[in-house]
């Protein structure tokens, strides 16, 4: 994937759209991609981003304190991606004991009802089995190993009352929030450099981000004071 730039930091808001823009020519198209891959580049490009911790900060269920807990990325993964042997027969197809299946893709969501929630989740799994007729469970443990989503029941203790409990944590939403959080920060650098360069906008907005952010480094380096350390 290519790095980001201001433009899909500070315009796009939309997870396809953003991989859409990111996705490498020539390698592989986000259309490609099954719900658990989009996932997976989601994952990337925060871990690239803001490395592999995962914080997050959240009212306790009993005594409604708010308490921070945090985990690593690859270590939720990880332990997601536990199930059943599978072994890949296609692009998006896997087989499993004596069924085969695929992994969701993003067309499936549509053609889901307005039941509940658990509903729903059965109907996308049943929809995903190419061959053979797995239970529930069967299928459940399989589709897991292939393509484990980033969208999970997150298991902390609140330090406060020490009550165990579980709170909703989605890879996507969590990502957006990172990214909605530094607007203010972007907008600053992108005034810097071009105070600085007085280069426009368009062409700061296209710089990659790791790029625009070395500008910034520089920048600020230079107007320091000579004598004065960056050591505190």
């Amino acid at each position: 994937m290519r790095e980001l730039t201001a433009i899909q930091e500070l315009e796009v808001t939309d997870t396809r759209a953003l991989l859409a823009q990111l996705c490498a020519d020539g390698l592989v198209s986000h259309d490609a991609l099954n719900l658990s891959e989009q996932d997976m580049a989601i994952a990337a490009l925060y871990a690239a981003m803001y490395g592999d911790t995962i914080e997050c900060h959240v009212p306790c269920c009993d005594c409604d304190r708010k308490f921070e807990t945090q985990f690593e990325l690859s270590d939720w993964i990880a332990s997601l991606r536990r199930g059943p042997e599978i072994t890949r027969i296609g692009p998006n197809a896997f087989r499993c004991s004596d069924f085969s299946f695929r992994v969701p893709v993003h067309g499936d969501l549509g053609a889901l009802g307005d039941a509940p929630p658990e509903v729903r989740a059965k109907q996308l799994a049943q929809a995903c089995v190419l061959e053979g007729t797995p239970d529930h469970h069967e299928l459940e443990a399989a589709l897991m190993r292939a393509g484990p989503m980033l969208d999970d029941d997150i298991e902390a203790q609140c330090p406060h009352c020490g009550t165990h409990q579980t709170f909703p944590l989605s890879m996507d939403a969590y990502f957006w929030a990172a990214l909605r959080r530094e607007s203010p920060i972007i907008v600053r650098e992108i005034h810097q450099i071009a105070m600085a360069y007085k280069w426009s906008r368009s062409e700061i907005m296209s710089l990659p981000r790791s790029l625009r952010r070395e500008h910034v480094r520089l920048i600020l380096s230079d107007q320091r004071p000579r004598g004065v350390s960056s050591w505190r």
